[in-house]
């Protein structure tokens, strides 16, 4: 059935009855002694429905916008299962859909091309527990010190990579000194972080200061085989201090703390903080 109007069931009886005799001309359109509506066939809205009671489709919704330009499409797609998809300019761009052999709600996302991506959101039907996916995002992590900056020398190696759930970014990186031409710098060495931290929430503070832990770093000085463990503390909405064990105290980590950096030595570092 289509209509682009609206109609109401919640009427005076004489009103109702006028309704339901122009009704009746569309196909498929029924109205039970309960006050229950029943459709034998698609429902295609372009406009507003209200109804006193149920509305029974046997076949699929459809809610357009006056221009047609988006609309969400309600239909079964097996004998226990539904979805609803939301549809821009004919392109599905999400459905959310319930699976009954699994027993899971699933909120699906497509591309502008109506292609399924992934499923950021899943819900246990059994037990409430939400599964929220989110894209894994690479970025390249840096090496500086307070004074002068290290140089990484010749083919050095700098991955990294971190997730999001709304302000919470959390993730890892890894940096590693070339295999010649390396230079230490000089001063505290500090590495970046790949979103704005939150600094009214988390404190900063400079070298040796009271600044609120961000994160884990292991070290390793290549050539002896050393391997120090540490944290990361905040210093800039966008830098963090490498703090780790020297052997006799906990200190930054420098251009000649714990040991002289130089070619293949390298760090690998956790993060996880409140962004902006």
């Amino acid at each position: 059935m289509s209509r682009t109007g609206g109609f109401s069931t919640g009427l005076p009886p004489a009103v109702r009855r006028a309704f339901n005799s122009l009704l009746k001309r569309w196909r498929g359109f029924r109205t039970q002694e309960d006050g229950s509506n029943t459709i034998d066939g698609n429902l295609d809205v372009d406009g507003a429905v209200t109804l006193s009671g149920d509305l029974d489709v046997d076949g699929a919704i459809t809610v357009a916008d006056s221009g047609g330009q988006s609309n969400i499409f309600i239909d079964a797609i097996g004998a226990n299962d539904a979805r609803m998809v939301y549809r821009d300019d004919g392109v599905v761009r999400w459905d959310f859909r319930y699976d009954e052999s699994a027993d899971v709600f699933k909120i699906r996302r497509h591309n502008t091309s109506g292609v399924f991506q992934d499923t950021p959101l899943e819900v246990d039907g059994s037990t409430g527990d939400v599964t929220v996916q989110q894209a894994y995002t690479s970025f390249t992590p840096t090496l500086t010190a307070v004074t002068t900056d290290p140089t990484l020398g010749t083919g050095p190696t700098q991955t990294g990579g971190y997730v999001q759930f709304g302000t919470l970014v959390t993730g890892q990186a890894q940096i590693r000194f070339g295999s010649s031409g390396a230079a230490a710098g000089s001063g505290a060495y500090r590495v970046n972080l790949p979103v704005s931290a939150d600094t009214t929430l988390q404190r900063t503070a400079s070298v040796g200061g009271r600044a609120s832990v961000v994160g884990e770093v292991m070290v390793r000085d290549e050539s002896g085989g050393t391997v120090r463990l540490g944290y990361l503390q905040l210093v800039s909405a966008t830098t963090a201090l490498i703090m780790c064990d020297a052997g006799t105290s906990v200190g930054a980590v420098t251009d000649s703390s714990p040991w002289t950096w130089t070619n293949n030595d390298w760090l690998f570092y956790k993060f996880s903080y409140i962004s902006v």
